[in-house]
């Protein structure tokens, strides 16, 4: 084993090498710039919510920088930042905004409401979706694994010669396609599987600013029976 993975590292191109390398520094850099980045949207987030008439198009665009996410409407997040929970609040309502459309935002009589998209609305639904996520995210990795020990036995049976350089790179990319199709479908089952329990935490959330009316009478009398 150890002796295939030496002429695997041994046959590797020189540019291949190279070009990997040279890609690690940008990266890093990037990784830095985008903290750095990320402090200043907070800074510039605070002071314009301290404003009397926050602008509204601002707003929206450092909350969906900071969490990687399509932009969540003025009318939602006028509601939610003022108050405690936020930025988990905005965290959980993220994870089903980011990868896939789970969650849909708005703002009713006040009080900022967050629900299933149409597509997903339906727990049958969501579960199927989930099923065939896991079952596409399974098949991936099965294809992977063939591909890998294809690439294995290119290298350790036409070890330098010229054809194997195309095959073994042809291989190597259809892995890469492969880890990455598993890797997004498996994160989509994983948002469906924990979709119950995270919209039932943002309603949680929510309440505790914004509590129904309902849960305003159960409070009231509550109060009334300690006095």
């Amino acid at each position: 084993m150890w002796e295939v993975v030496l002429k695997a590292i041994l046959v590797i191109p020189v540019p291949l090498v190279t070009a990997m390398m040279t890609s690690i520094v940008p990266y890093l850099t990037y990784r830095q710039n985008g903290d750095k980045n990320k402090l200043e949207l907070m800074d510039t987030l605070a002071r314009e919510i301290e404003k009397p008439e926050p602008c509204a198009y601002l707003v929206e665009s450092c909350v969906a920088r900071l969490h990687n996410i399509r932009p969540l409407s003025w009318s939602f997040l006028r509601l939610v930042l003022p108050y405690s929970n936020a930025v988990e609040i905005i965290q959980l309502v993220s994870t089903g905004r980011r990868v896939m459309d789970l969650f849909e935002i708005s703002a009713d009589n006040g009080r900022p409401c967050v629900s299933y998209a149409v597509a997903l609305s339906r727990p049958v639904t969501r579960w199927l979706t989930m099923v065939t996520c896991f079952m596409s995210g399974a098949f991936f990795m099965v294809i992977m694994s063939i591909t890998e020990w294809d690439l294995l036995k290119i290298l350790s049976e036409q070890p330098g010669s010229h054809a194997m350089y195309g095959e073994a790179i042809y291989k190597f990319v259809q892995m890469l396609f492969c880890s990455l199709a598993f890797y997004i479908f498996t994160v989509q089952g994983v948002i469906l599987k924990r979709a119950k329990k995270r919209m039932a935490k943002i309603q949680a959330l929510i309440a505790v600013n914004y509590p129904t009316s309902d849960e305003k009478k159960q409070s009231d009398k509550q109060q009334n029976t300690n006095d």
